[in-house]
């Protein structure tokens, strides 16, 4: 799917609701069902995308509501929070996300230095080649495997100073 039809289907998905929203009347409220693409534009998409999902979202909210109400005070307050809300729900689900890709790329730094850390745990500093302990870790692995196939074994071990 091409980058820039996401938006516009995230808009038309509003959109929908905003008709919705209309031909349902002022005794069902679509207000949560708002939050699902603005939620999914800030999830997969930017920030950016988020937020301009919430504007137009309050703006078809307000519009539904206003044209079976009619332009009050209480109407345009009820606008205004739910594109406060709107706006802050994109933003936190955005932030959300990019912490949740910092935190990815932070696990993987941590893998790498781990397993650089095992490598050098295993091998000898000045020759590069597999030390004592890992030749005990392989001796264990290898003694659970003759254990399980009951054949003889024979070890040979050389330590050179």
């Amino acid at each position: 799917m091409p980058r820039w039809s996401q938006p516009a289907l995230l808009v038309v998905c509003v959109m929908a609701i905003g008709v919705g929203d209309y031909l349902s009347g002022p005794a069902i409220g679509f207000s949560l069902f708002y939050l699902l693409p603005i939620i999914w534009g800030a999830w997969y998409g930017e920030r950016g995308l988020g937020i301009a999902l919430a504007l137009v979202a309050a703006v078809f909210w307000i519009a539904a509501e206003t044209a079976w109400l009619g332009v009050t005070a209480i109407s345009m307050w009820n606008g205004f929070t739910r594109l406060g809300i709107y706006v802050v729900m994109a933003w936190l689900i955005s932030r959300v996300r990019g912490d949740q890709r910092a935190l990815r790329a932070l696990n993987a730094r941590l893998q790498e230095h781990l397993e650089y850390e095992q490598h050098l745990a295993r091998t000898d500093s000045l020759t590069g080649l597999p030390n004592r302990r890992l030749f005990l870790d392989e001796l264990r692995r290898s003694v659970a495997r003759i254990h399980r196939s009951a054949k003889p074994v024979a070890v040979a071990y050389l330590d050179l100073d």
